[in-house]
């Protein structure tokens, strides 16, 4: 039986979805692991590799791009957010 159209868009929603569910995971698992690093050489890796893409602009795409850059600001931001250190109790816990 074939399919309505209306299912096969909600399989493209889905898929997308799951997609993006997927890139989630693997951008916090990257920032974690380069949070654990010097942060100078973070900021010179991710440096490196918008550079990189500026050179590539032509193989790469406008649109792709902006998406490699907007997603390398956002590994820098989340590297931030799990460099900092907690507060309170919990803190003092695992300084103990």
């Amino acid at each position: 039986m074939p399919r309505t159209l209306s299912e096969r868009v909600a399989d493209l929603e889905t898929a997308a979805l799951k997609s993006e569910g997927a890139q989630f995971a693997v951008h916090d698992l990257v920032a974690r692991m380069l949070a654990r690093l010097p942060d100078a050489d973070v900021r010179k890796m991710i440096e490196d590799l918008i550079e990189h893409a500026d050179e590539l602009d032509g193989q790469l795409g406008a649109d792709n791009l902006v998406g490699y850059k907007d997603e390398m600001r956002s590994i820098s931001e989340e590297i931030e957010h799990a460099r900092q250190l907690p507060k309170g109790v919990f803190a003092r816990l695992l300084r103990a």
